[in-house]
């Protein structure tokens, strides 16, 4: 398949939806504007669900726009997760393929707390601006050894802005 080839990876398909599986460290892509970064937090109890953006509810709608009682910042929101007492991330970023911009849009999807960052900024980014933006999605790989002895290597997605898309790309 030609999409395979030009992420170099493989592509799956279910009926609707298309998983992309890539052998590359980095792909260019295209956001269309601030829409296309979505931070949600989730907790899934025997209560129901926790649904925020970090200070406010987003879901369900009889308590949308109230404030949700997360702590205020990242790290806490982190510890308190961690600990069982707070939601999780979940990360969606809207995109195109930049070597394939007429194929459609894609997702990526993540529960990475490293990757809030990056997306908080791209997002204060596109809001100031009117336009698209090009972007790199890549993987950040650590590795540290265990006392045991053991190998251990750590993968968090990672994505920086490079540079708004011109007019000119807007329209091809």
């Amino acid at each position: 398949m030609a999409l395979a080839r030009l992420i170099d990876g493989e592509v799956s398909t279910e009926p609707s939806r298309v998983e992309l599986n890539t052998h590359r460290d980095r792909i260019l892509i295209k956001l269309e504007g601030p829409q296309s970064l979505n931070i949600r937090m989730m907790l899934r109890g025997h209560e129901g669900a926790h649904v925020c953006d970090g200070s406010r509810f987003l879901e369900p709608v009889q308590v949308s726009g109230s404030a949700c009682g997360c702590p205020p910042t990242w790290g806490q929101r982190r510890a308190a997760s961690r600990g069982g007492q707070g939601p999780k991330p979940e990360i969606t970023v809207r995109f195109r393929l930049v070597e394939a911009l007429g194929i459609g849009c894609f997702d990526l999807v993540s529960s990475s707390w490293a990757l809030i960052e990056d997306i908080e900024a791209a997002r204060a980014s596109l809001s100031a601006s009117d336009w698209p933006a090009k972007a790199c999605l890549s993987i950040d790989r650590s590795v540290f050894t265990t006392a045991e002895g053991v190998e251990v290597i750590i993968r968090r997605p990672k994505m920086r802005l490079l540079n708004p898309i011109s007019r000119f790309l807007i329209s091809v």
